[in-house]
């Protein structure tokens, strides 16, 4: 049925009887598929099949009639049901096995998969043999399977005869292991991000499609402020401004037949740190005509030198704008020609002109676009802002007529931040079951011209196997505390677990003044990696190092070999995290980073081990 039910009755009636029907099936899965009995109804019989959803009144019919005959002779059919099937590993595949005899057939049938079943992938029959009308179970584990996969299987079985029977059986195996996807650009951590970036990451073999979320929370939630779903590609480029000297969180979710999976690591970057101002101008409409240039002079007061120029909010009507160029004009008489007269014959503006917008100029201009303009704005920039800036409108003789209704000079000025750094990130050890504080010996954030308690730590993620502790109260994703409550020892950690491991939790750190660092990560060592070190010659080699940019992680044993691989800068921001994945070989491109000291650490359930990372161009 089409319809979203989970169960369904399915029934037979004969020619148009449809007030007596005769059931062949009660409560079987909705999946389109099933093999029945039909009853004994005479020769010659037209019947049809309803199929009815168990739980609401919704059914249908088969278009035609069909007919039932006797049997000519004896023998038996056999058939798999459903004959596709989508498997969400780790999942058990479930198939009916049915076998259905017509005339006066005898005799049991042995089930087999005769072929399709992958090497390492295992298989049960409830029962491994049936008789000539009987139902089974064929039960099957592919969970060795590492990635998605179409299998073609043929299920088998011999009649007393020594005949074959067969059915095929079609598994599209779906793996829901993601961790082979990252994000990529804007970095973690990064800063002075233009306001509309693009956003770029590391696809996951078995996703399908992705979802874009970025936020002003690593909560998302209502925060978010653009989402975007079911995207195919690599790459977004954001479609909507950010605003300036503001800390975001992004992240993308990946999708397959199976539905969601796990979002990757959020990501927080801060937009340029920047003050605007907006003068809007507030004089009548001006009336523009053919072949004129026409200006409109704002005084602008400031006193300061131009980081960034925009011009907002251009509403000018113009028959047409392919007789039309518009213009800004600096007090020192520099002009920035907006709008070339590249469109054909239309009409009006409706849109911004900012040198960070996503698209070139777009024809028509409007619908409050924003766009790159003709020239760039950042010829202004250097420029004193102080003075009588002019909007020109010039027109030629095919210029008809028009108004200029309103704009907006948005002007900016770079603010000088002194960011926090991290002085001290030290693991936390404590043994299974123990709660324990972290002290500011092993967790310090300090700040040349902020004091501790604007110092402000935000949770981007929670420790996995356990709680993290405000004055005995837990702190979830988007939970702050600062470092005033770190000095104060109100900040603990409470393992629930019942086995050894490393713990931790993500964190950003904002001043309140612009300034921050993130995102990094707090080890909690939990349990036997509390106390047990690492033998040098259980460790690794990075090669070569110092490096230019590509980089080769060489395991001297096989101690690391599923490890986890965490890159950080050398104040703790985290930069990349990946898997070994029983590699004895990884290799890491650092072009996009900059020149100077990495920290590399390789953990695992047991252990972990760091070693430093130069890169050096020069």
């Amino acid at each position: 049925l089409p319809v979203n039910c989970k169960k369904v009755n399915i029934y037979l009636f004969k020619n148009n009887e449809f007030d007596k029907l005769i059931l062949l099936k009660e409560n079987t899965d909705n999946d389109g598929f099933e093999i029945v009995d039909i009853p004994d109804l005479g020769t010659n019989i037209r019947a049809r099949i309803m199929v009815k959803a168990v739980d609401h009144i919704f059914f249908d019919v088969s278009d035609k009639t069909f007919r039932i005959i006797d049997a000519r002779s004896s023998g038996v059919n056999f058939g798999v049901t459903p004959n596709v099937i989508n498997l969400c590993l780790p999942q058990l595949a479930e198939i009916k096995l049915k076998s259905c005899s017509y005339g006066n057939y005898k005799g049991n049938l042995n089930l087999f998969i005769e072929s399709g079943l992958p090497q390492g992938s295992t298989y049960r029959f409830e029962k491994s043999g049936i008789s000539e009308s009987e139902e089974t179970k064929l039960v099957i584990d592919v969970n060795n399977l590492t990635s998605k996969s179409t299998l073609n299987l043929v299920i088998g079985a011999i009649t007393p005869e020594g005949d074959t029977l067969r059915d095929n059986l079609v598994i599209n195996a779906i793996n829901n292991d993601f961790s082979d996807q990252a994000l990529l650009t804007p970095q973690n951590g990064s800063v002075s991000v233009i306001e509309t970036p693009v956003f770029r990451w590391k696809k996951s073999f078995n996703s399908t499609v992705y979802n874009f979320e970025i936020a002003t929370s690593p909560v998302f939630g209502n925060t978010i402020v653009y989402s975007q779903s079911n995207i195919t590609v690599d790459t977004l480029l954001l479609p909507v401004l950010l605003k300036e000297s503001k800390i975001y969180y992004w992240r993308v979710i990946p999708i397959n037949d199976c539905g969601l999976g796990s979002s990757t690591l959020t990501y927080a970057l801060q937009t340029v740190n920047k003050t605007c101002v907006d003068q809007a101008y507030t004089g009548n409409s001006i009336g523009l005509f053919s072949n004129k240039t026409h200006s409109v002079k704002i005084p602008v007061n400031f006193n300061g030198i131009i980081s960034d120029i925009n011009l907002n909010n251009v509403e000018v009507d113009a028959d047409a704008i392919n007789a039309t160029k518009l213009f800004l004009v600096s007090p020192s008489g520099k002009r920035v020609n907006l709008f070339n007269m590249q469109c054909g014959v239309l009409l009006d503006f409706r849109c911004h002109f900012d040198d960070e917008a996503p698209i070139p100029i777009k024809c028509p201009p409007i619908a409050w676009a924003r766009m790159r303009p003709f020239e760039p704005l950042a010829r202004f920039k250097g420029e004193s802002l102080q003075g009588n800036w002019a909007f020109e409108v010039v027109t030629t003789t095919a210029f008809r007529d028009g108004l200029i209704r309103n704009f907006t000079l948005q002007y900016c000025a770079d603010l000088k931040v002194t960011n926090p750094f991290s002085a001290i990130n030290e693991p936390l050890r404590l043994n299974i079951g123990e709660s324990k504080g972290i002290p500011n010996s092993l967790l310090l954030s300090q700040d040349t011209d902020n004091s501790p308690s604007e110092l402000v730590y935000t949770v981007v993620h929670a420790p996995a196997s356990g709680n993290l502790l405000l004055e005995g109260n837990p702190l979830n994703i988007g939970s702050t505390f600062s470092q005033k409550d770190i000095d104060d020892n109100k900040l603990s950690y409470q393992n629930t677990g019942n086995s050894s491991l490393i713990d931790g939790f993500y964190y950003t750190v904002n001043d309140g003044a612009n300034g921050w660092y993130g995102v990094s990560f707090f080890t909690i060592y939990v349990g036997a990696v509390a106390t047990k070190d690492v033998n040098e010659k259980q460790s690794f080699e990075i090669y070569p190092n110092p490096g230019s940019g590509l980089f080769h992680i060489i395991l001297n044993d096989s101690h690391f070999s599923d490890a986890k691989v965490f890159i950080t800068s050398i104040s703790g921001k985290s930069l990349i995290q990946t898997d070994l994945k029983s590699l004895h070989l990884l290799q890491l491109d650092f072009s996009m980073l900059n020149d100077g000291v990495y920290l590399v650490t390789l953990v695992n359930k047991n252990s972990s081990i760091t070693k430093k990372l130069i890169l050096r161009r020069n």
